[in-house]
């Protein structure tokens, strides 16, 4: 019994520094990814920077950063070429194609606000399906992007994705669909 005893000792005097160690090792993974989203974050905002560079257009930062002038501009279609042009790139590193992605989201879910305010509800709609798409695409290369969930969320209360009604099915008279609720009629007797 009292080497059981020594041994759980030793387990619990050692317990508080292999949780230190623990939480050390997870602060530096999410340092480590701070770091790089940082990193892009520079690359994007100095873009215009690679005049050195034989062929700036071909960076996707400076694409990127060049769809961002084009939306403040207001070309917003030249813009959103542009994100296309970007996402269907096969060598593009999956943090470059989820901005592309998210920031074409914010495009659409912008025309969607102006449409509403307009009253032009059909064309809102069609632009809120390509918004909540674009936000889907981003979440797809990084699921972890809170902005992007936040903005499918508000596009979802905006537009929800509904099943189609009938689900293309006629019926015929008399014939319940498959997918119906069973007919229970009277109230329910007892408890669950």
């Amino acid at each position: 019994m009292g080497g059981l005893k020594r041994v759980r000792g030793e387990i619990l005097y050692r317990l508080p520094l292999l949780a230190f160690l623990f939480l050390l090792l997870l602060s530096a993974l999410e340092g480590w990814y701070a770091w790089s989203a940082l990193r892009v974050n520079d690359r994007i905002i100095n873009a215009w920077r690679l005049a050195d560079d034989p062929q700036p257009a071909d960076a996707p930062e400076w694409q990127i950063a060049h769809a961002l002038g084009l939306v403040e501009a207001g070309r917003v279609e030249d813009a959103l070429k542009l994100y296309q042009t970007v996402v269907a790139r096969p060598d593009l590193a999956q943090e470059f194609a989820a901005m592309a992605w998210y920031n074409s989201g914010n495009v659409y879910l912008r025309q969607v606000m102006q449409e509403m305010e307009a009253g032009r509800h059909e064309t809102a709609f069609a632009r809120a399906d390509r918004a909540k798409h674009a936000y889907r695409r981003a979440l797809r290369m990084q699921p972890a992007h809170w902005d992007a969930k936040y903005n499918l969320e508000t596009v979802m209360h905006l537009r929800p994705d509904l099943p189609p009604v009938g689900g293309g099915k006629e019926e015929k008279p008399g014939e319940k669909p498959e997918d119906a609720p069973p007919e229970i009629f009277g109230l329910p007797e007892g408890h669950p």
